[in-house]
């Protein structure tokens, strides 16, 4: 079971090792299936999850590295910027993760730096504020929707899940500022972690279409026995 005595990171960041296996896709197929219970959130991060990362490479776009461009005629739209640097980087990671699953994503990771060059161009200086805006609104978008999920080690004040109304009814009143002043983080964390998951919604939606049924049970089975014991190590 877990350490009775979370550290600051385990508070800040819920599993710190979400961060450090990034290149593990089933690892992290199977925590998003254990932290995207209940509709609302599944829906809400399958909508939101995109333009955070568009919203990246909108910023991406902003930093100069050479005035050449891939395409002469389209010099403003192929330009070798920042986002160029952010689909080599994408590309790379999500092939990395899975071979089949990079190659389904390149198309929307080259698809997102035209994009946002083609925002570059149109919106100039402006389109930081509005990149900026649009990742800070749908990562709060997310985080709230997470509220009527069960609430997790080590927030739950044990080492189990615990209902959020049960939490709320039980929780002291420290618990509840403490989770308070922690969702700015939460909303933090949501930003950074939509680019290492945009590849598991990906896996998800080529699940419902009949691929890797078993890797797909394999998933739930992890998540629940995570979730039924609350021992993150039982994965």
């Amino acid at each position: 079971m877990r350490a009775s005595d979370p550290s600051i990171i385990e508070h800040l960041l819920t599993i710190p090792q979400a961060q450090t296996k990034i290149f593990d896709l089933e690892w992290q197929s199977a925590f998003y299936t254990v932290f995207h219970q209940t509709k609302t959130s599944k829906l809400l991060h399958t909508v939101c999850m995109a333009p955070i990362v568009f919203s990246l490479f909108a910023l991406a776009s902003y930093v100069d590295v050479s005035s050449a461009s891939l395409i002469d005629a389209f010099a403003a739209q192929t330009a070798f910027n920042g986002a160029f640097i952010a689909m080599l980087v994408f590309a790379i990671w999500y092939l990395i993760m899975d071979l089949t699953i990079g190659l389904v994503s390149l198309p929307i990771v080259v698809a997102f730096w035209l994009l946002a060059n083609v925002f570059n161009s149109a919106l100039g200086a402006n389109g930081v504020y509005v990149a900026l805006g649009t990742l800070i609104l749908f990562s709060f978008i997310q985080t709230v929707s997470h509220q009527p999920e069960s609430v997790p080690p080590p927030h739950s004040g044990s080492n189990a899940f615990v209902p959020f109304g049960k939490w709320m009814q039980s929780s002291t009143l420290p618990q509840k500022i403490k989770v308070f002043f922690l969702f700015p983080v939460f909303t933090l964390v949501e930003l950074v972690s939509a680019p290492r998951l945009l590849p598991v919604q990906i896996l998800r939606l080529m699940h419902r279409f009949g691929y890797k049924q078993a890797l797909a049970k394999l998933t739930d089975e992890r998540a629940k026995r995570v979730l039924e014991s609350g021992d993150y190590n039982a994965y």
